[in-house]
């Protein structure tokens, strides 16, 4: 999701970035274009959700990563086994493996 790029690309910046660096970064390695007010709601529900922290620096909103990359892969990989698979890790195993070449 659109969400999920912006979070990345977070990731990809490192604290202290801001929202024209998340912006270019999304297009150059991302090839997502995004409008800045459309890039300013994804990392408001993230600091609303508790994943980043937005912070003033002089006259800039800065944003400092609040979670482990690690934890949020397995938080999305969880709610897609919920959803996609009903929580069945055999199903998910099955299409893994057809994906893989396994």
């Amino acid at each position: 999701t659109q969400e999920q790029y912006v979070m990345k690309t977070v990731w990809d910046m490192g604290n202290g970035t801001r929202l024209w660096f998340i912006k270019d970064l999304l297009e150059k390695k991302y090839k997502k274009k995004m409008m800045p007010q459309t890039i300013s709601t994804f990392l408001k529900k993230l600091v609303e959700k508790g994943y980043i922290e937005a912070y003033r620096d002089g006259r800039y909103i800065c944003y400092k990563i609040l979670i482990d990359i690690e934890e949020y892969r397995k938080y999305l990989l969880s709610n897609s086994l919920k959803f996609w698979y009903d929580g069945d890790v055999s199903k998910f195993q099955e299409d893994f493996d057809l994906i893989s070449g396994k």
